[in-house]
């Protein structure tokens, strides 16, 4: 397997380093402070007119978790990296929905929680009510 030269040599323009800042930016959104999020954007090895968008997050923990995104590909730097954007804007919609069900179930116990505690202090004050009478 050879690796074109040409697509190698080629340096990274301003999108394509606008375009990594935002993912970088929108990975550490999502994995941190847990993981710490690393990106990696190359020439494909096996199709020497590709690029590939991978990324990786390690754990900050002792734990040796990894979270590996996948490989994205693109005939560009930025399509290999709009794959991946892609891919985390997914991975945070999935994170959002599923924080925003857990404040809703939140919500939900503290409203049970507080009838409740109202219905336990409204027996409470009956009982003391009854006792005043008899």
């Amino acid at each position: 397997m050879s690796v074109n030269s040409e697509l190698k040599a080629q340096r990274p323009t301003e999108a394509d380093l606008s375009t990594l800042s935002y993912v970088h930016m929108l990975a550490d959104s999502i994995f941190a402070p847990e993981h710490k999020a690393s990106i990696l954007v190359h020439p494909s090895y096996f199709n020497s007119d590709e690029y590939l968008a991978t990324l990786i997050a390690r754990s900050t923990t002792s734990q040796s978790a990894v979270i590996d995104a996948g490989q994205h590909q693109g005939n560009t730097r930025e399509e290999a990296l709009l794959g991946l954007l892609h891919h985390l804007e997914k991975t945070a919609a999935k994170k959002s929905q599923n924080s925003m069900m857990e404040f809703w179930e939140a919500c939900y116990k503290s409203k049970i929680a507080k009838q409740e505690a109202q219905e336990q202090a409204a027996r409470a004050a009956k009982t003391a009510h009854e006792k005043d009478t008899v």
